[in-house]
């Protein structure tokens, strides 16, 4: 089935390049014209809806990241396995009623520790 071809018309240049990135790697046909910068309401509702998408797709990795280093730095400062320090970074966000990237983020930004790490695991 062929896809629908798109004219990127968004006076934002930024934002239309991005909309015709994200729309050639879904694999559309996109044809950009560097002489039409009117705005188009199709064109902005579509932007609109990627852009938020791709805003949501970015948070996302950066939590990831922030969680995974933070993770290392306890593995590292407590000698503690992977599962080991996400389960205690867990732990102490839940008792701290803090989310756990905030925690994360604080822990890698050096503003908070870890408190206890308890008890490793039984094997």
């Amino acid at each position: 089935m062929k896809r629908p071809r798109f004219q990127v018309t968004v006076a934002d240049t930024a934002l239309r390049d991005e909309l015709a990135r994200l729309l050639l790697a879904a694999g559309y046909e996109v044809r950009l014209d560097p002489d039409d910068r009117h705005d188009s309401d199709f064109a902005l509702l579509e932007t609109s809806e990627l852009a938020q998408q791709h805003a949501s797709w970015q948070q996302s990795i950066q939590s990831s990241r922030s969680i995974a280093t933070a993770v290392g730095m306890l593995m590292e400062r407590h000698r503690l396995s992977g599962e080991h320090a996400f389960d205690a970074l867990r732990r102490q966000a839940r008792d701290q009623r803090t989310q756990l990237v905030q925690l994360a983020r604080d822990i890698v930004a050096g503003t908070a520790h870890l408190l206890a790490p308890g008890p490793p695991p039984a094997s």
